[in-house]
C-alpha cells in the first residue's frame, strides 16, 4: 500500500482503459531494481478486478483494490520484485544472483507524474534486524 490513496478522477490522462498507465521505480540500496509500467502487459483492469471481487464479496464505499506486483515482459523494463527478478534469473542463468533484502538494506518504492510529482508518495524502507537491536538493549 502506498501512503497516500489516489482516485482515478485525479490521474488524468494517466488513467487509460482502466489502468494506471506509468512506470514505478524501484530501488534497492540506491540502485534501480526496475521501472515496469503498470500498464504495459497487465493481465486484468481494475475494473475486471473489481467485478471479479464483487462476485465473491460485497464491496462497499471506501473499498480498496489492489491489484498486485507491476511486471512487464520486456526485461529492459527491470523488476518490480526481488521474488520475480531472482526467478527471472534462475530461468535465464541456473540460479539467482540478487540476494534478498537483509539487515540494513534499503529500499525506495514511487511513482511519479508526467512532471516528476510523486503521486501515491514514497515507501522508503530500512531493514532492521530485530534480534540484534534486542540483543544490544539488554
Amino acid at each position: 500500500m502506498a501512503p497516500v490513496a489516489v482516485t482515478p478522477d485525479e490521474l488524468g490522462s494517466d488513467w487509460r482503459n482502466g489502468m494506471l498507465a506509468r512506470p514505478i521505480e524501484v530501488r534497492v540500496n540506491g540502485e534501480l531494481l526496475g521501472k515496469p509500467n503498470a500498464a504495459v502487459d497487465a493481465s486484468f483492469t481494475f475494473p475486471d478486478i473489481i467485478r471479479h471481487a464483487c462476485r465473491y464479496r460485497g464491496l462497499c464505499a471506501g473499498t480498496v483494490i489492489a491489484a498486485g506486483t507491476v511486471s512487464n515482459r520486456d526485461p529492459g523494463a527491470g523488476s518490480a520484485c526481488i521474488a520475480e527478478r531472482r526467478m527471472i534469473e534462475t530461468r535465464d542463468r541456473g540460479e539467482a544472483k540478487t540476494p534478498y533484502l537483509a539487515a540494513a538494506d534499503a529500499f525506495r518504492i514511487e511513482m511519479s507524474d508526467g512532471e516528476g510529482r510523486s503521486i501515491f508518495g514514497t515507501i522508503e524502507q530500512r531493514v532492521v534486524d530485530r534480534s540484534a537491536a534486542a540483543a544490544r538493549r539488554s
